[in-house]
């Protein structure tokens, strides 16, 4: 299943259950059974494509990032923010995982992005 359809259905079944509880429930049991079908073993054993190399070689390692924000109604003096971005390769050789972190003026921002 693509990620993508993963993430439509997990909207879609948390809009089905009129409680909270239920939702997260249903939509952590929906994620583990995701995971477990995607695990590590089977993607060990395909080897990363060219395409994926060369998105390896031009990322990974530790990046220092600043942002600059023009005037706008979000931010009426302009906004900046600085800090580290780190790309490593993720298990198996198949996704590149950001692990960004900055902040200044324009608030704190913190993520984590796998590609």
């Amino acid at each position: 299943m693509g990620r993508f359809k993963a993430v439509a259905l997990v909207s879609f079944m948390s809009t089905l259950y009129r409680d909270a509880a239920s939702a997260w429930r249903t939509t952590l049991t929906f994620l583990l059974v995701v995971i477990y079908l995607q695990s590590p073993a089977g993607a060990a054993e395909r080897p990363a494509r060219p395409a994926m190399n060369k998105l390896f070689q031009a990322f990974v390692g530790d990046w220092s990032v600043r942002e600059t924000f023009q005037r706008n109604e979000f931010f009426p003096k302009g906004g900046e923010r600085k800090g580290m971005a780190r790309f490593r390769v993720g298990t198996g050789g198949t996704s590149l995982i950001e692990d960004y972190h900055s902040d200044g003026s324009a608030g704190k921002l913190d993520f984590l992005l796998v590609i």
